[in-house]
């Protein structure tokens, strides 16, 4: 599914995230686990083409992502990636379900009800439509969320710090959605996280170290 090789980012003269070889087959779960200042979303924006590396090569799903650019990019990550970041960033002007419909015109496809509705159906907001994501609480935001981020079905399900912010039981729901959908999708599904709660259920982990750490190391 996807690549990363001899990967490095940094940030003036700063190291800030360093890969020598992360290698994902199509289907697998992973968790990207670290502390906080490890490099785990710079990792996760590098895997959607948010950012460029400073050096190395990515490769997701067959495509190396240095020769996209532009629109190009963007319509290529909207079409394989499904992304729900820390900061959900739904659009506050439109709807549940126009949110849903403005992920399919970024990915640059007709707009199409149907697997929009299905796809909040599937987390539970089909009541919640015509709502404006300020009405919604945290667990309601992040369903919406979850459901924008499959309603493309995407290759590449991904989701950053999904849980940090949420009790036991809205954290297990969290990644129950996540999977479930990564499943039913056949999606490759990786996870950032330093939530102790969700690692039981990931047999694959990818552990990033601190910059700070890296130079002691050294």
């Amino acid at each position: 599914m996807f690549s990363l090789t001899g990967i490095e980012r940094r940030y003036g003269a700063q190291v800030a995230l360093r890969i020598d070889r992360w290698e994902v087959e199509a289907g697998e779960r992973w968790l990207l686990a670290g502390p906080s200042g490890s490099g785990k979303s710079t990792a996760l924006a590098l895997l959607c083409g948010l950012l460029r590396p400073t050096a190395g090569t990515i490769v997701v799903a067959g495509q190396n992502l240095a020769a996209l650019h532009g629109t190009a990019l963007d319509r290529w990550r909207g079409r394989t990636i499904g992304f729900v970041p820390q900061r959900l960033h739904l659009v506050a002007a439109l709807s549940v379900l126009d949110n849903l419909l403005l992920a399919q015109y970024l990915a640059g496809r007709p707009a199409d009800v149907d697997p929009a509705r299905e796809a909040l159906a599937a987390v539970g907001m089909s009541a919640f439509l015509k709502r404006a994501p300020a009405t919604l609480s945290r667990g309601q935001a992040q369903r919406v969320a979850v459901a924008r981020a499959v309603v493309n079905r995407p290759a590449l399900l991904i989701a950053d710090e999904p849980t940090a912010s949420l009790d036991d039981a809205h954290a297990e729901r969290t990644l129950a959605l996540l999977t479930a959908h990564a499943a039913a999708y056949g999606a490759t599904l990786v996870i950032a996280s330093h939530d102790s709660r969700i690692r039981h259920a990931f047999a694959k982990r990818l552990d990033l170290v601190p910059a700070a750490a890296r130079a002691e190391a050294a």
